[in-house]
């Protein structure tokens, strides 16, 4: 992989993934210092650490998050944010045709890519678990990641979700504080939640 950087550390405090019948969280390493390259996938697992790698560009990224099943997305993300055809191979990856929330286990599942700057831009977090979501937000939590004293705590800009999974930003850690509210969409501007994320969860 020409010009990536690799790390099998995690730079979050905890990153928990909770099945749908919420499952006691799984503790991740924590690593407080910035891995040096710009786009980083982290990998959450129900039964496994979670772990990240970082490349030096976003289509290195894609490639890695996806199994390489898409390994020729954009290097200028907003190419990549902007083309409808781009969403719609990372969400069939998830899903299959004969259910809208697949059940089966995917271990290149992107639930949601996190930005660091307006208009997905900047760096990025590519988030993948091992399934797509159940898509009800008055239900028990998929998966969820806490950011508390990382490089990415308050840094987020703007997001996307797939996998047919809601996404809920949260002021503080342990999911507590302000919220942004449950969307199964993306922004790409946050409003006065700019740069106020330290955890994250997807139903």
């Amino acid at each position: 992989m020409s010009g990536a950087y690799i790390s099998t550390l995690t730079i979050t405090l905890n990153a928990w993934a909770m099945s749908p019948a919420a499952a006691n969280p799984v503790d991740a390493p924590s690593v407080t210092a910035k891995i040096q390259a710009p786009h980083c996938v982290l990998r959450l697992s129900k039964s496994k650490k979670t772990t990240e790698s970082c490349y030096n560009t976003f289509t290195e990224g894609i490639s890695d998050a996806t199994g390489q099943q898409i390994t020729d997305a954009p290097a200028n993300i907003k190419d990549a944010v902007a083309d409808a055809a781009f969403d719609e191979r990372i969400n069939s990856i998830a899903l299959s045709k004969n259910s809208p929330h697949a059940a089966q286990e995917n271990s290149n599942t992107v639930i949601g890519i996190e930005y660091q700057l307006n208009n997905h831009s900047g760096e990025s977090k590519i988030i993948v678990a091992e399934r797509a979501c159940s898509s009800d937000t008055g239900g028990p939590v998929d998966w969820q990641i806490d950011l508390t004293g990382s490089w990415w705590d308050n840094r987020i800009s703007s997001f996307k979700a797939y996998a047919s999974c809601y996404v809920n930003h949260y002021q503080f850690s342990n999911y507590t504080g302000d919220d942004f509210g449950w969307t199964g969409y993306g922004y790409p501007e946050m409003g006065n939640f700019d740069n106020r994320t330290t955890s994250i969860q997807w139903t």
